[in-house]
């Protein structure tokens, strides 16, 4: 007499597609992590680039870089607040004279995890070289710097473990 006719979809295959939804979810959240790492990193790479052009600019002529501070070329770039430069990782940049060699200046960028320290540690720093040939890059890692520095870590290998890190640039 009647026919019955089902309509809907059964519980098998929503699931389907439910697992189907969660790992393109999970793909999309990683490629967001992943694009969100890449652009901190280029970040920060600028941020060097363009703070060791000012102090280069700033400087040029002289023999020495005493008396360099983050505060002198925040001001010179016109930066509103010469207090502090954060980098993208959540730590700050120091701009300081080399401590053993007044003749080099160090750029100091802190809290710098694990994964980025040694993504800078490994990039190719030593295609950036001075005029007479030197390397004017060297990058030095200390797991322990938090506040100015003072004198250059001996260190080069990054902390593990969800350590952070605070990466030394030498500039000539």
């Amino acid at each position: 007499m009647f026919k019955k006719t089902e309509s809907g979809r059964s519980i098998v295959e929503m699931l389907g597609v439910l697992a189907i939804m969660g790992v393109i979810t999970v793909m999309g959240i990683s490629g967001y992590s992943q694009a969100t790492a890449r652009i901190n990193r280029n970040k920060m790479a600028e941020d060097i680039t363009r703070l060791a052009q000012e102090v280069r600019t700033l400087y040029a002529g002289r023999n020495s870089y005493a008396g360099l501070t983050l505060d002198t070329i925040l001001s010179v770039m016109g930066a509103s607040d010469t207090t502090r430069m954060p980098n993208p990782f959540g730590g700050q940049y120091f701009i300081l004279p080399n401590p053993t060699n007044n003749q080099f200046f160090v750029i100091v960028s802190t809290n710098i995890g694990n994964a980025e320290c040694l993504y800078f540690r490994n990039m190719a720093w030593q295609d950036i070289r001075n005029a007479d040939g030197t390397v004017a890059v060297e990058p030095i890692v200390n797991a322990t710097t938090t506040t100015t520095p003072t004198t250059m870590p001996a260190s080069t290998t990054c902390a593990t473990g969800g350590g952070l890190n605070a990466f030394y640039f030498v500039y000539q």
